[in-house]
């Protein structure tokens, strides 16, 4: 799996997803991933993590972390801010 960027237009409500625990309830797009934006809820341009479900908007993920600032040197597989530890 390659690191993506989609925009995701589904209408269901991401409100009922408010901790990570409840974060598995999300529909699941036919890629696998999520809808929603992790940090935020929202949809829109989103980064598919490629060790999990799990998608972010760029800007929601710290400036600092490890895994935007792999994100922003194009390293591939991407795991997001969860995964990141997992596969270093």
């Amino acid at each position: 799996k390659t690191t993506t960027t989609k925009t995701t237009t589904n209408t269901a409500d991401p409100s009922s997803s408010t901790s990570s625990s409840m974060q598995l309830q999300q529909p699941l797009a036919e890629d696998g991933n999520f809808y929603y934006c992790t940090i935020c809820k929202a949809p829109g341009d989103v980064v598919c993590c490629d060790g999990c479900p799990q998608v972010f908007h760029k800007q929601c993920i710290p400036q600092d972390d490890p895994s935007r600032i792999a994100l922003e040197g194009d390293v591939e597989p991407w795991y997001c801010p969860d995964c990141f530890q997992d596969h270093q």
